[in-house]
C-alpha cells in the first residue's frame, strides 16, 4: 500500500515572487521499519536547477539530510544531466525538474520521526537567484495522498534516468600532455548506431567542457580526448564521473545512456 505524504515548501516571495521553484516531499512507502521517500524541486518553464558538477556556471546542488536517532536515510543518487549551453560555456543540470529517491530504515527504537532536508542551489533562466529552502516533516504524521499509478510513473522516471553503475565496460585511460585520451572496447557497449561519448566529471575545475571531445571509431574502439582546463585545480590520477553515450534508435530519435565510472589514468 501506498501512503503519500506532500510537504511543499516554497522559495521566499522576496527573490521568487512568482513560485519560480517549490520543493516537495513525497512518502511513498511507509511499511514498518522502512521507508522510501521522494524529494521533488520542480520550477517553473525554461528554468534549470544544477547537477554536483555545475559546470562553467553556476553552483552545484547541495542537499543534506537531519534525520533522529536510530535512522539511516541512503545517500544521494543523482538522475544524467542535461547539458545547457551559453556562448562558450557548458554547465550541467535539469530542466523544470529534479526527482530524488531515498531509502529509509528505523535502525532501533526512536524518541523521534522528525526529518529535515535542507536543499541550498542556484536556478537560472535569463538571470540565475539562490534557492536555499529546508523541508520538515514527521516520518508517520502525514494527511495527503497520490494515486499508486501516479507514484509508479515518478519512480519508473527517477529509475530509467540513473547511471548504470555495475557494468562490465573495457576501458583504458591514457594520460597525455593536453588532457586524458578514454578508449572503449567497441565489444563491450551494447548500444548500435553511437553518434557521441561524452566524459562528464564529477569534480569541477579539472577539465574543459565541451560536447565535442574528438569523438573517433576505429574498427575495435571508440576513443576521446577530455582535455585539460588551462587552470586544472590538481593533477587527477583517474577518472571519476559519467560516460555519457548517444545513439539513435530504429525510430530515428536519439537516446542516451550513462555509465558511473572509477578508471585509474595509465600515464
Amino acid at each position: 500500500m501506498y501512503i503519500i505524504l506532500i510537504l511543499m515548501i516554497l522559495f521566499g516571495k522576496s527573490l521568487l515572487p512568482q513560485q519560480t521553484a517549490k520543493a516537495e516531499i513525497f512518502i511513498v512507502e511507509n511499511n514498518l521499519d522502512r521507508a522510501k521517500i521522494c524529494l521533488n524541486i520542480s520550477l517553473n518553464k525554461g528554468w534549470h536547477i544544477y547537477w554536483i558538477n555545475n559546470g562553467d556556471t553556476g553552483i552545484p546542488t547541495d542537499i543534506k539530510w537531519s534525520i533522529p536517532k536510530g535512522y539511516t536515510i541512503t545517500d544521494t543518487e543523482w538522475p544524467v544531466p542535461d547539458l545547457f549551453y551559453s556562448d562558450d560555456l557548458i554547465s550541467f543540470g535539469y530542466e523544470e525538474n529534479l526527482t530524488l529517491i531515498y531509502q529509509i530504515k528505523k535502525e532501533f527504537e526512536s524518541d523521534s520521526d522528525n526529518f529535515t532536508c535542507e536543499i541550498k542551489s542556484l536556478i537560472c533562466r535569463d538571470v540565475c537567484v539562490p534557492f536555499d529552502t529546508f523541508i520538515s516533516f514527521n516520518l508517520n504524521d502525514f494527511n495527503y495522498k497520490l494515486t499508486s499509478s501516479e507514484i509508479s510513473e515518478k519512480l519508473e522516471n527517477y529509475y530509467s534516468l540513473l547511471p548504470i553503475k555495475n557494468h562490465s565496460l573495457n576501458l583504458t585511460a591514457v594520460y597525455k600532455e593536453y588532457g586524458v585520451d578514454l578508449i572503449i572496447s567497441k565489444n563491450s557497449l551494447t548500444q548500435k548506431n553511437i553518434e557521441n561519448i561524452l566524459f562528464i566529471p564529477f569534480e569541477n575545475g579539472i577539465f574543459e567542457y565541451s560536447n565535442n571531445q574528438n569523438f573517433i571509431q576505429s574498427d575495435n574502439n571508440y576513443r576521446l580526448s577530455a582535455k585539460f582546463n588551462n587552470f586544472k585545480t590538481r593533477e587527477p590520477d583517474s577518472l571519476e564521473g559519467l560516460l555519457v553515450v548517444f545513439y539513435r534508435t530504429n525510430s530515428n530519435s536519439v537516446k542516451k545512456t550513462a555509465y558511473q565510472i572509477n578508471l585509474n589514468i595509465n600515464n
